[in-house]
């Protein structure tokens, strides 16, 4: 709010925007959520609050395969966190294909 109010000689959308940067950056800094989640939330309040349209925001991303990357990922990431990469591996391997061959 304050930086929003500190910001009073810009027009309207310049001032949300100063305050979401402000936002992002105490995140980033806390880490009170991942950085890249962040990152991604504020390009998501920045078409919410109307600052920018969502095409504008989100055209640096090119096309929306890699948006399937970026989940594939953060899945990934989830599944590793939580040990479930292991059980799927210990599981393929106990398979009887994959036992010692005679």
């Amino acid at each position: 709010m304050a930086v929003y109010l500190a910001a009073g000689t810009l027009d309207e959308p310049a001032q949300r925007l100063a305050g979401i940067l402000t936002f992002v950056i105490i995140y980033w800094i806390t880490e009170a959520i991942p950085i890249p989640v962040t990152a991604i939330l504020a390009m998501s309040v920045v078409v919410i609050f109307q600052v920018a349209p969502a095409d504008e925001v989100f055209a640096l991303f090119g096309n929306s395969t890699l948006f399937v990357f970026v989940g594939g990922f953060i899945i990934a990431e989830s599944m590793r966190k939580h040990g479930l990469d292991r059980r799927f591996a210990f599981g393929v391997l106990s398979l009887p294909a994959w036992a010692a061959r005679p």
